[in-house]
């Protein structure tokens, strides 16, 4: 991007992030509209990222971003998960915080609901960008409650189906058919089974309820409006435990070990795992295969994804410096060069991995749906895992059970309000 409008000042920039620090260091004065972005004389800037790999890759960006704007930019660990809390107590850049940080996206509504991020949408032509570039996904990742943008996706993660190929020689399409080709591979007592996932994990099963129209809030935020017991989600859990005749009857005995054990040792012929699943997999003799996870009831499940946001903190002195380093970093050269050194997916629609794995999970993040960011997320998790743990036991029909698990989030969520 040579050239961007700014809408306002860097003060304004300040300002419409909710800061009132500003004014109380230059008297809220606002300077005047820019024409053309441009690093700020003397810009230098500090970001905070997780060490390893994607330490290894920040760095590698700001070496690239300073030899072309003439910007020093300092890397500093701070793990992606601990980024917003750091930014609430130590956020103030006067004060030795970073301009740029590095987060998961279910942080981004704590985040930008207390001020500490400054909003993209008042550079549009950005925001133009990254709409137009990424998967719909990653954009809504990047947004909080008010609909404004709050940083760009580096990276994107989602689940697909993992299958043995020496068990199933052509992964199958739909859920449907793996249950018909597995059938005769399943020997419950000797612990063989055509497929295993972690039933009670609202992380992994949300794929099940979302295919048919199921939702957690409509829009990902609008937490008066749930869609967790809706006809498509009752429709979903019903082909979910379809699979039970096929898999574990006991959710209580399937977890990460369980699986990786298990798929390892070639008495699984299908598993719905992570791209951190390739790891345990390294040394494992399973020829293996990933695809897409199948159909159901004809639908394309949308999995449960998790974004990597790169945002610009809300104080920091070098806003121009710090919304060219993202726009830079989120090029498809730079984000290439991440995939290749990191193994992370680039949510960009341009983006066209070479080996078949990171194009079935490719595949996958083109539909996935980013976990709500709202801080009532937080409410869900526990009885929507005990409600799909009480239907894969058979102790409650499924709309019984998502009425039930419905009726305790909303519960939660009032008490928090009192």
């Amino acid at each position: 991007m040579k050239k961007i409008l700014l809408i306002i000042s860097a003060m304004m920039v300040l300002f419409s992030c909710g800061k009132k620090e500003a004014e109380k260091t230059d008297g809220g004065k606002q300077g005047s509209a820019m024409s053309e972005l441009k690093p700020e004389s003397g810009a230098t800037l500090k970001i905070w990222e997780s060490k390893g790999k994607e330490a290894d890759w920040i760095k590698y960006v700001a070496q690239e971003f300073e030899k072309k704007y003439n910007v020093k930019v300092t890397y500093e660990n701070v793990e992606a998960p601990d980024v917003v809390k750091k930014l609430q107590t130590e956020g103030k850049t006067d004060s030795g915080a970073a301009d740029l940080v590095v987060f998961p996206h279910d942080n981004i509504g704590t985040a930008a609901s207390a001020g500490l991020l400054f909003t993209l949408d008042d550079v549009p032509e950005l925001v133009n960008k990254v709409e137009q570039d990424f998967y719909p996904g990653a954009v809504s990742g990047s947004k909080a409650m008010d609909n404004k943008h709050y940083g760009v996706p580096l990276a994107m993660e989602t689940y697909a189906l993992f299958y043995n190929k020496d068990l199933l020689p052509t992964a199958p399409d739909s859920f449907e058919k793996l249950i018909e080709a597995t059938k005769s591979l399943t020997n419950k007592g000797a612990q063989k089974f055509g497929i295993l996932f972690e039933p009670a994990n609202f992380y992994f099963s949300y794929a099940f309820l979302s295919a048919d129209g199921g939702y957690v809030f409509k829009n990902g935020t609008d937490v008066n409006d749930m869609g967790l017991n809706n006809d498509g989600a009752v429709k979903g859990l019903e082909a979910m435990l379809k699979l039970k005749e096929v898999s574990a009857d006991k959710a209580q005995d399937v977890n990460a070990n369980v699986i990786k054990a298990l798929f390892t040792e070639g008495k699984v012929a299908a598993v719905i795992n992570g791209p951190w699943f390739l790891s345990d997999l390294k040394d494992s003799k399973v020829k293996y295969g990933v695809v897409p996870l199948p159909t159901i009831n004809g639908q394309k499940p949308k999995s449960f994804s998790g974004v990597r946001i790169l945002g610009i903190n809300s104080t920091t002195k070098y806003p121009q410096a710090a919304v060219l380093f993202l726009e830079f970093a989120s090029s498809k050269e730079m984000l290439q060069k991440r995939f290749e050194m990191t193994g992370q997916i680039p949510p960009l629609k341009s983006f066209e991995p070479a080996d078949d794995i990171s194009k079935a999970f490719l595949a996958q993040i083109s539909v996935a749906e980013p976990m709500p960011s709202v801080p009532q997320m937080g409410a869900v998790w526990d009885p929507m895992g005990a409600a799909l743990g009480d239907a894969w036991a058979g102790k409650a029909q499924p709309k019984v059970a998502l009425d039930n698990a419905v009726k305790a989030i909303k519960d939660q969520i009032a008490a928090t309000k009192k």
